[in-house]
């Protein structure tokens, strides 16, 4: 008798997670799409997590595990990569739940559309309270006005806006297993921001992106979460930033740069101001000393940018003896201040820039 091949391959990388696994693993299970593998990647787990995985491969089988020693979740998702036989593969986090019809109804619009990558809407778990709320930068559907958001080619319709269409995760996204392999994809094998170099390159070379518009995502937020976690390697996020610029540049599209470099900026300033002491020190070091001599960000100029705050937070993280700070100038509303090496200190309010020295009078 022979086999038909699933229709979706699910990666779970795991690790840490024998208090959500098994919510994850039935919701997964409960799928209304029944043709599908659930390939469980046991990262080297010290928990019960393995005992877990071996229970489920004993009761379903749709599923199959890979037991291996920790590499982080970008090796995880690879391993389960190379193993998967679905004409579709999605990478789940192994302490989210999903939506019963999720892969179904993903898999019709994936279908209906011939998309390569399909992306569905989420909504984040409080883990104190067990309550929804809506994740607005989980895809930024305004920035869809005047494009089929069913079928739509990211590079050539928003290229000046790619990078800030969806967050750099891969479990709302659904991608054809072919497309993923004839573009030779693979996470990078870092310890954290090892899925942007994934997702955001399937956006570039993806001839067609469809939107599902409803929450399929009940994405869990929490300190140990794959997603979530600040105790972040220092080094990953100049190593993904690097990667993913070559391959910008190499395209030589104006505005998919344009779009990167925002989102580059934006990113080195938020993952430096979740650090502190000796990691931002090193994070601040790489910034200065690879990311921007490579990427040039300072040399764009102020008119390049939409949002100044973030240049002048990323000033202050690359330029020694920059500051940058909320003060209320007397009679003016609160604003920011930007001191150069100099000794040079602007006012900045919105958007207008009203040049003072040292001894302009200030109150706190």
């Amino acid at each position: 008798m022979t086999v038909s091949p699933p229709v979706v391959s699910i990666v779970v990388p795991i690790y840490k997670v024998e208090r959500y696994l098994e919510q994850c693993a039935e919701s997964i299970l409960a799928q209304t799409l029944r043709e599908i593998e659930v390939i469980l990647v046991d990262d080297g787990s010290p928990d019960a997590c393995p005992a877990m995985c071996d229970a489920y491969v004993a009761r379903d089988s749709r599923v199959r595990v890979i037991h291996q020693e920790n590499q982080g979740a970008g090796a995880a998702r690879n391993a389960g990569l190379c193993a998967a036989q679905g004409r579709y593969v999605i990478f789940l986090d192994s302490d989210d739940v999903y939506h019963p019809q999720m892969l179904e109804r993903m898999v019709a619009r994936a279908e209906k559309y011939r998309a390569d990558v399909v992306i569905c809407l989420a909504d984040v778990l409080a883990e104190e309270t067990g309550r929804t709320r809506s994740m607005p930068n989980q895809l930024r559907r305004e920035l869809l006005k005047g494009v089929d958001a069913n079928a739509f080619c990211p590079l050539q319709e928003l290229p000046q806006q790619l990078f800030q269409l969806c967050a750099g995760w891969p479990w709302d996204k659904l991608y054809r297993r072919e497309f993923v392999l004839q573009m030779g994809l693979q996470f990078q094998n870092l310890p954290h921001t090892n899925d942007a170099f994934f997702v955001y390159l399937s956006l570039v070379r993806a001839s067609v992106v469809s939107v599902e518009p409803a929450v399929l995502v009940q994405h869990r937020m929490h300190g140990a979460s794959i997603s979530h976690n600040t105790g972040r390697s220092t080094t990953s996020l100049a190593d993904a930033l690097l990667a993913i610029h070559e391959q910008v540049l190499a395209l030589g599209n104006a505005k998919l740069e344009k779009s990167f470099n925002h989102w580059a900026m934006n990113m080195a300033v938020w993952h430096h101001r979740q650090l502190s002491g000796a990691a931002a020190d090193e994070l601040q070091h790489r910034l200065r000393t690879e990311l921007e001599p490579t990427l040039q960000l300072l040399q764009k100029g102020a008119a390049y940018y939409h949002r100044r705050r973030d240049l002048l937070r990323y000033k202050a993280i690359i330029i020694p003896g920059y500051t940058f700070a909320k003060v209320r100038l007397l009679g003016l509303p609160i604003g920011e201040r930007e001191t150069t090496a100099e000794g040079c200190t602007d006012f900045i309010f919105g958007y207008k820039v009203r040049h003072r020295t040292r001894q302009a009078s200030l109150k706190s």
